[in-house]
């Protein structure tokens, strides 16, 4: 007996039946950092218990003097260094041959590692759900048999139903009403090939109504090499699909006008400025794809496998094992990564927005035969500038285009906003094609405001690019006229129309080939009719 309590791997703890210490075994001591013949004698409770706890324990203690034997208790012990540790005990009264009570003895495990693997565990858990809860995503992890083991609130809230209803319930009959597994669905896709698959689809509502959706399914594959299930991954794209149609309502009207008009002129010019701005919603677009298909949620799948891999033994895993040790911040790195890509979509469909709507203006701002005027304001013109570099940033990047301010202070500028814009989108658009086709490594585009007198302003667009060679200068701003490839020659001449038409001027300068191009438009800081067109 001696050697079994010496040897154990466990604390024991002996005392008489006033709770003064008679024994610490070899265990206790390294735990305790006491030795026994240091504390033989004293008082068990005000050496080893925390003050918080020394009540509570003395009630058990006088009910394991009392013969009541106390089972799991679970408190606190004060080292000799100051640090606590975790115990849970289990206690037995001690009798002599009279029936007598010597003491009491106490045999405790130490559970303080595994109570901190429970903690870290559990605020790994709450991490993860926190990432899964909030980001604007349909979440949900499916077995083979197509049974919904777990979904996040996107799907309550988009299918207006308690996450309750869902679990356990087939995956095709709650989310799009089928008898059956379609065998093209993405999750029948991605568990056949083993890879993943998206598609477009229509979810329905408890309540029967329909909105668009595209779908995303990540196969969850086991150490084995079998396939357990998918993670789908849903996307509400009702905005996409309003934008979308919304465009093509916007092209139906811009033909309509042009019919109307009936002025091929006309029709060109709208065409051509609905053009430019569509570039930089291609870009936008393209950019949200990109981002979107190189997410980071595939990562939930490979750490759903993994965490399912140690079901059994996640604590131990998370604590002790390399890549368990790594998981925790492996999922706040991916929360950090999804939260950081979820701004940049919404930036992107805040430029397509903004593209839009000066696609509306466009349209409106055509004049019929009439000749009504378009609508006059306070225009800053080099916040306007700047908001048009912005919704064009990523494509001047990407071509390693260096854009160079030099504002001089103006005053406001009252002025047809949407016909100053339609001038100036296409000037910046002339510069960085010129700029791309240009093989330099510097590539400039130089942006230039200045104040002519108390009457006028001067807007300059400089590239250094291939520059325009002398008899094509003399025609730059001709009707039709054009050297580019897939060029039709009705920007320029409708931007030189415009500044005309809002009582100011537009000419251009170069000297010639490898020189660069010079755009100038002057304008008068109150709107007038009375303006030329020059080539200088």
């Amino acid at each position: 007996a001696e050697s079994l309590i010496e040897t154990a791997q466990a604390i024991v703890l002996m005392l008489n039946p006033r709770g003064r210490i008679v024994r610490l075994n070899r265990y206790m001591e390294e735990r305790s950092g006491y030795r026994s013949e240091e504390v033989d004698g004293k008082d068990w409770f005000d050496i080893f218990l925390p003050e918080r706890d020394r009540d509570r324990i003395r009630d058990l203690f006088s009910r394991a003097v009392g013969d009541v034997p106390t089972l799991g208790n679970v408190n606190s012990i004060v080292t000799k260094d100051g640090q606590e540790r975790l115990i849970e005990w289990y206690d037995k009264t001690l009798k002599d041959a009279q029936g007598k009570v010597t003491g009491v003895v106490s045999v405790g495990q130490d559970i303080t590692d595994r109570k901190q693997a429970e903690d870290a565990l559990t605020e790994s858990e709450e991490r993860y759900r926190s990432l899964v809860e909030n980001i604007n995503l349909g979440i949900t992890l499916i077995n083979a048999d197509y049974e919904i083991v777990m979904t996040n609130s996107f799907h309550g809230a988009a299918f207006g139903r308690p996450l309750c209803d869902f679990v356990g319930k087939k995956c095709y009959a709650e989310f799009e009403k089928r008898e059956a597994v379609c065998p093209h669905c993405p999750g029948a896709r991605a568990m056949a090939i083993g890879e993943p698959a998206e598609a477009e689809s229509v979810g329905i509502r408890d309540d029967g109504s329909r909105f668009p959706v595209r779908i995303q399914a990540f196969p969850v594959i086991g150490p084995d090499g079998v396939t357990s299930g998918f993670i789908e991954v849903v996307e509400d794209i009702t905005e996409r699909k309003q934008a979308q149609a919304e465009l093509e309502k916007l092209h139906e009207e811009l033909v309509r006008s042009s019919r109307l008009a009936g002025m091929s002129e006309v029709a060109t010019g709208v065409l051509h400025n609905v053009g430019n701005v569509l570039n930089s919603v291609n870009v936008s677009a393209g950019l949200v794809h990109e981002k979107i298909r190189g997410s980071r949620v595939p990562g939930l799948a490979k750490a759903t496998a993994l965490m399912s891999e140690h079901a059994n033994d996640l604590g131990t895993f998370i604590t002790q094992d390399e890549r368990g040790k790594q998981l925790p911040g492996y999922l706040t790195k991916l929360a950090e990564y999804l939260a950081e890509e979820q701004t940049d979509v919404l930036g992107e469909l805040r430029h397509l927005a903004e593209n839009i709507d000066h696609i509306k203006n466009i349209v409106s701002m055509q004049q019929s035969l009439s000749g009504v005027s378009g609508v006059t304001g306070p225009v800053r013109i080099g916040n306007l500038l700047d908001d048009l570099l912005k919704m064009d940033a990523s494509s001047l990047d990407h071509r390693g285009i260096k854009v160079v301010r030099e504002y001089d202070e103006l005053p406001v500028v009252t002025v047809d906003k949407h016909k100053l814009m339609q001038i100036l989108v296409n000037l910046l658009k002339n510069a960085k094609e010129a700029l791309t086709e240009d093989q330099g490594p510097d590539k400039r585009l130089t942006l230039r405001l200045r104040a002519l007198d108390e009457d006028r302003v001067r807007v300059e667009v400089a590239d250094n690019a291939m520059g325009i060679s002398p008899e094509n200068l003399k025609r730059i701003f001709e009707y039709g006229f054009t050297t580019k490839e897939n060029g039709h020659g009705f920007g320029l001449h409708g931007s030189a129309l415009a500044a005309k038409e809002l009582g100011g001027s537009l000419t251009v300068c170069s000297d010639g080939q490898g020189q660069g191009a010079t755009f100038t438009l002057e304008l008068p800081l109150q709107m007038t009719e009375k303006s030329d067109v020059q080539v200088a």
